[in-house]
């Protein structure tokens, strides 16, 4: 999956790349062979979308389902990809987006590292979860300059990216707009109807950093991610 860039308001953010391509395979980063599950099917009920057969670990988040994605553990990444599974894996319990290890933060909150901003950075919105500091500069690559680096003491939860549907004939689901992907806010009412592909944060409070000023005052990776991730 493609996302459709990190911005100010409630306009669909994109990802980027995990790690520059050519780099080590990321986390949330697709990888090819992985795409939408053909065995997946929608049923509409009275309050919402849900899996025909049943749900299963990682299907919804806030009420909110998700996409079901099949997974190719070792293969290649799509440049660009981001798997929907392990983004909200990720992004939910806040893990680097690189490494999955759990981000450790220090006073100023988390790290995160986002396309280089003018202005203001209060109140952004992003698809891409955080990374921590050895990441962050694989991340940023040979042009630092190019990037942000910010900590955010709350990084809240403000919804989702996905595809909304509505029942249709026949006991039919139908995508409404087609194929294209909106940011749906957690509690909105189109929420119960949307299949989500990527989570979405504010980031509050957030302060502008450097990876240089990062290098220097690190704060250690608080371990491993929690249990294993259902998605690959």
């Amino acid at each position: 999956m493609i996302l459709p860039k990190l911005m100010r308001g409630p306009r669909t953010p994109d990802p980027v790349p995990a790690v520059p391509a050519g780099g080590p395979v990321a986390y949330v980063s697709l990888r090819h062979g992985e795409g939408p599950d053909p065995a997946a099917r929608l049923d509409a009920g009275p309050h919402g979308l849900s899996w025909a057969g049943g749900s299963r670990t990682g299907d919804r988040l806030r009420g909110v389902l998700w996409a079901r994605w099949t997974t190719a553990p070792g293969a290649p990444a799509v440049v660009g990809g981001v798997h929907p599974g392990r983004q909200m894996h990720a992004m939910r319990n806040l893990l680097c987006r690189v490494c999955a290890c759990r981000v450790g933060a220090d006073a100023r909150g988390l790290l995160f590292l986002v396309p280089a901003v003018r202005g203001p950075v209060e109140g952004l919105l992003t698809v891409d979860p955080p990374a921590c500091v050895p990441c962050a500069w694989r991340i940023a690559g040979p042009d630092p300059s190019a990037w942000t680096a910010l900590r955010v003491p709350v990084p809240d939860g403000y919804g989702v990216v996905g595809g909304i549907h509505r029942p249709g004939p026949g006991g039919t689901v139908v995508a409404v707009a087609g194929r294209q992907s909106v940011m749906v806010p957690f509690g909105d009412l189109r929420a119960p109807w949307t299949v989500a592909t990527a989570m979405v944060r504010t980031l509050r409070g957030a302060t502008r950093t450097s990876l240089a000023r990062e290098a220097r005052t690190r704060s250690p990776r608080a371990g491993p991610r929690e249990g294993s991730s259902p998605f690959g």
